[in-house]
């Protein structure tokens, strides 16, 4: 990870590894899918890092009436509500968590109120543990989509999507070649 902040490297990094082995995924497929997980996401590994305003989640009218986040309000997929949920739920940490369904389900097995305290994951150690949990919960399709080089179902797998795949996927492979396994 070449853009990543070496502060934050050796502040953050020590969360994201004890939250990996915590969940039994400290083994070197699912650190380089964290890592590449949190390049795509947070590229320079500012894991408390929350969803800036952009075109993809902040119409124009919205942006100039001072409404950020509009687009994601009434997303049922995201579990959200009207205004404000944009805003309180919009991507954070690690693997920028989003939606009101996700930050209350993650809070719940973490035993912690992010639904009510959408702000919680801007700690690094919440941070690193939501990202662990994600993973774990997709482990075995993950491990199958590494296996089988799929880096687009393994993206998919944790983003729902294909926002940040280069990122990710020359992060993983960066991370096999210098291993020895490129």
């Amino acid at each position: 990870m070449p853009q990543a902040n070496r502060t934050y490297v050796r502040r953050y990094w020590p969360a994201v590894y004890m939250a990996l082995d915590e969940a039994d995924l400290d083994y070197e497929d699912m650190m380089l899918m964290a890592l590449a997980t949190i390049s795509a996401e947070a590229g320079d590994f500012d894991i408390t890092v929350r969803e800036y305003v952009s075109r993809c989640n902040t119409s124009e009218e919205a942006r100039a009436a001072g409404h950020y986040f509009d687009m994601y309000d009434s997303r049922g997929d995201l579990g959200n509500r009207g205004a404000p949920d944009g805003y309180m739920y919009r991507g954070g940490g690690a693997m920028q968590l989003t939606g009101r369904y996700n930050y209350s389900e993650i809070g719940k097995v973490l035993g912690l109120p992010l639904e009510e305290k959408p702000e919680l994951i801007e700690n690094p150690v919440v941070s690193a543990r939501a990202l662990a949990l994600f993973l774990s919960r997709r482990k075995m399709e993950i491990n199958a989509a590494l296996r089988n080089r799929d880096y687009s179902k393994a993206r998919r797998l944790v983003n729902g999507g294909a926002h940040g795949l280069d990122e990710f996927q020359s992060t993983y492979l960066r991370g096999m070649s210098l291993i020895g396994k490129g």
